[in-house]
């Protein structure tokens, strides 16, 4: 009775499962972000960062209705040859909404000053591991700083850092206007923000033909996809390489400080080691007063012949 109550429930399960995949699937298929990224609806539930962005599609597609589009994975080139990597580009008519993903888990520290911000992760009997990544905010302000380059001055860019439901955001502390948020209040955040800007600066037509410039950027081939992993890539192993020439150069520091005071230490020993071989008591002191020259104690009134014939002489 126990094992037919079991299969029914897995049973139930597994329909669910499969129910749940198909529906998604023609919803997917639907959606402005496979119609633009072209990405298989498998892809996105085993690629971490292509299913945190279309989650945050999923919170804010309401917005197609108010007239706004989505581009995604734009690639920009910027002014050294390089490219900067969008993740999603909202284009609203109060402006651009540039929005980075970061799918975290575990517990997120940060300061908008700081160049690294900490992941913790619980493992194993009560330990914690800690990862460093790249201060998001310095990422983002870079790929502003291409979209600028490319579209010039006249339309507001707000910068978003989009973080996974999976994290807490422990202490995060920001100066800018930056949006620091999670997938699951990005709406909130943004329409917060149009209330606050109560002012369109681009029309729908605008709006448009500003998608239609940047579209190309999103289709990307992938000479550019590698070329680009590649300077990621690089330049990593080039923030390793310096991580360890200065713990080198802190580990010689910490060892020269060591020899100094064992130079110290020494020379204090050695000092107190003469001084205990002489030492100077209050005898000697008494002898070394006695010896001095019987001339030293005369007066005026009582110096000897002697001492004038030898000037004399």
């Amino acid at each position: 009775m126990y094992l037919v109550a079991i299969i029914i429930v897995m049973g139930f399960i597994i329909f669910c499962r499969i129910y749940y995949f198909i529906t998604g699937y023609n919803e997917y298929k639907g959606s402005s972000y496979y119609q633009i990224t072209h990405n298989s609806y498998w892809l996105i539930h085993i690629n971490a960062g292509l299913q945190g962005e279309y989650n945050i599609y999923q919170n804010l597609k309401i917005l197609e209705n108010q007239g706004c589009k989505f581009l995604f994975n734009i690639y920009i080139p910027r002014e050294n040859g390089k490219m900067s990597e969008i993740d999603i580009l909202l284009l609203h008519p109060i402006g651009i909404f540039v929005i980075e993903s970061k799918n975290y888990s575990g517990w997120i520290f940060g300061s908008e000053n700081q160049n690294k911000w900490t992941q913790t992760l619980p493992i194993k009997y009560s330990k914690i591991h800690k990862e460093h990544f790249y201060n998001p905010i310095f990422q983002n302000n870079t790929h502003i700083k291409a979209l600028r380059n490319l579209i010039g001055n006249k339309i507001p860019i707000y910068s978003i850092i989009a973080f996974s439901d999976k994290c807490t955001l422990k202490k995060i502390s920001t100066y800018s206007n930056v949006i620091i948020t999670q997938y699951k209040n990005i709406l909130n955040d943004i329409e917060n923000k149009i209330r606050q800007s109560n002012k369109c600066h681009i029309n729908n037509i605008e709006i448009n033909n500003l998608y239609e410039r940047l579209y190309k950027y999103s289709q990307a081939d992938e000479e550019i996809k590698l070329k680009h992993i590649k300077n990621i890539n690089s330049y990593n192993e080039e923030e390793e390489i310096n991580n360890i020439s200065l713990f080198d150069f802190k580990i010689c520091k910490i060892i020269l400080f060591l020899i100094l005071l064992l130079f110290i230490f020494i020379n204090i020993n050695n000092k107190t080691d003469i001084i205990q071989e002489m030492p100077i008591t209050k005898n000697t002191k008494t002898q070394e007063i006695n010896d001095v020259p019987e001339i030293l104690n005369y007066t005026e009134n009582n110096i000897p012949n002697d001492f004038y014939n030898f000037e004399k002489k």
